[in-house]
């Protein structure tokens, strides 16, 4: 991913959240947390 315009200023103001995954790795995980998560089950299903 080149960029992204999501700002977690806020947070990391106020909860001190910093987040230790990079952007490009937490989409690969989420997203193969979902095929994963629907493979058995129809989309309509849900």
């Amino acid at each position: 991913m080149k960029r992204t315009y999501a700002d977690i200023a806020k947070a990391h103001e106020l909860l001190g959240y910093k987040p230790d995954t990079p952007i490009d790795e937490g989409l690969q995980k989420f997203a193969d947390w979902v095929t994963d998560y629907y493979s058995d089950r129809s989309v309509l299903e849900v």
